[in-house]
This record gives C-alpha cells, sequence and structure tokens, in this order.
C-alpha cells in the first residue's frame, strides 16, 4: 500500500449508494478503508439504494455543516460514488404509507401494494436533516411499490441520465465555488452511464463536456474494476457472471480498490 504523505486534510465527506454505505452491511467500505488509510475524520452519508438526487444533497449537507462550523475548506475531502441513473426519490411531509394509498387511489388501483422496500432493512424513508419536517422516500426501477413505477417509468431512458448529470454538475460546480477538493466515481459504469460516455445525443452531451472528468477516478466503476480485476466471487451474493450481474463488492475487495484506486489517484493530485 502507498504511504499517505502529510498534508492539510482533516475530514472526509463520503456519499453514495450501499457500495458507499457501511451502516446497514456488514461491510467496510471503500469509506471506511479510506478513513483508515488516511486517519481523515469520516462523515459517510453512504445510504444503500440512494439515487443520485439523495447523494448530491447529502454531500452538500455535509460539506456545508462542516464549514459552517468554521473548518477551512482546504481541510475537506469529499469522495462521492455517484449511483444507477433510474434510481430517484420525492421528499414528502406525509406518513408514506398514506402517500401510497392516495397514489393508488389516484390511479385508480386496487392496492397499493407494499411499503416501499421497508421490509428488506433499508432506510427508507430517510432524512438527513434531524429538525427535518418531512423526509425522502426511494424508489428503484425493480421495486414493486406504486411510487417506484410511477416514478422510474417518467424518469426513464435519457431522462434519468439527465437528470444524474445535473447533479454531477450541480455538485462539482457546489464544490469548486467553497474550494473544497473532491474526486468523484461511478458504483457501476453502465449504471450511472448507460448509454456510456460517446456519441450521446445532443440532450446530454452537452453537460458531458462540462463534467471536470480530471476529478474522476481512471475506471469506469468500482464493480467493472473488481471484475476486471479477476473477482468473480462475492461472498453471500455468489458468482457474478459478468458486469451486468453486478454484486456487492466484500470488504476486502473495498480495501484493494482502496490500496489501488483512490489513494493513487488522490496522491498524484497530492491530495494526501
Amino acid at each position: 500500500m502507498l504511504k499517505p504523505r502529510m498534508h492539510l486534510k482533516k475530514y472526509l465527506v463520503t456519499s453514495g449508494c450501499s457500495f458507499t454505505d457501511s451502516s446497514s452491511r456488514l461491510t467496510a467500505t471503500w469509506a471506511v478503508h479510506l478513513r483508515d488509510s488516511t486517519g481523515l475524520l469520516l462523515s459517510n452519508y453512504g445510504l444503500s439504494s440512494s439515487g443520485n438526487g439523495l447523494i448530491y444533497r447529502q454531500t452538500m449537507y455535509g460539506v456545508d455543516k462542516l464549514l459552517s462550523e468554521g473548518v477551512n475548506p482546504k481541510e475537506i475531502l469529499v469522495g462521492v460514488m455517484w449511483s444507477g441513473a433510474n434510481r430517484h426519490e420525492i421528499f414528502t411531509t406525509e406518513d408514506s404509507n398514506f402517500l401510497l394509498r392516495k397514489i393508488a387511489n389516484y390511479c385508480n388501483l386496487d392496492t397499493y401494494d407494499r411499503e416501499p422496500q421497508e421490509l428488506k432493512g433499508l432506510r427508507n424513508p430517510y432524512k438527513f436533516v434531524p429538525d427535518s419536517v418531512g423526509q425522502w422516500i426511494i424508489q428503484n426501477a425493480n421495486w414493486p411499490d406504486v411510487l417506484s413505477q410511477l416514478t422510474t417509468q417518467i424518469n426513464c431512458g435519457v431522462s434519468g441520465i439527465v437528470l444524474t448529470y445535473e447533479k454531477i454538475l450541480a455538485l462539482q460546480y457546489y464544490l469548486e465555488s467553497v474550494g473544497v477538493d473532491y474526486f468523484f466515481t461511478s458504483f457501476l459504469g453502465h449504471g450511472t452511464f448507460p448509454l456510456g460516455k460517446d456519441n450521446l445525443p445532443a440532450d446530454i452531451s452537452w453537460m458531458h463536456k462540462l463534467v471536470d472528468w480530471e476529478k474522476w477516478l481512471p475506471i469506469d466503476g468500482q464493480f467493472d474494476w473488481c471484475y476486471d480485476r479477476g473477482i468473480k466471487y462475492y461472498g453471500p451474493e455468489g458468482i457474478s457472471t459478468g458486469k451486468s450481474d453486478a454484486k456487492h463488492p466484500l470488504s476486502e475487495h473495498h480495501k484493494m480498490f482502496t490500496e489501488e484506486v483512490i489513494l493513487p489517484h488522490l496522491q498524484k493530485r497530492k491530495l494526501i
């Protein structure tokens, strides 16, 4: 492992989906291993099944919280692992059960069928502002609840990718405006960028050119890197048959990823 050099950084703010979240899984993710490798004080806002809207908002919230406490922006390092373009969220001040029932009635459905994945142990509905008046309800394209299906059917294809690029650029410009160093990456290349990065439609290509790709890790995504590295076995989730069969990296995979990809990238940019 490369030894981190002396640096001004003291705080690490991370955000992402289940590939970043360490609270609901028995896995030390890359965020934890990066903390252990650098000695930085970690604020990890990773949330399993989170979409890019929540990732963007929570990262900004975490950085603003430190700045509001008087932390020098040069002492902060941000790491974001963007999620799938088909994941979304909605903010509501209503009870999630009541909201789903109301939508089902409006759509003339017989049943609103199941809470939004609460039974899987996910933190959904979710709030990250302590005194929030409401909550965020996460939606995923492969979830059966009516809210997920409505949202993902509307925000599918190019629409979801446009929204992802908007969040990437919004966070990029925010971090640059407050003088905070950062690095970005993806949990899964074709998950965050379903159409790839070449020959994009005009609706996306103009935003693609505005992204500072020098601040991204030199990989397609963490799972892509694991698979290309020859990692096929993912513990209880079994054998991956290909990149379309993405599974969650184990703690040892996150450690390798941190040591072989993240740390060299940060050292090359003289951030650690």
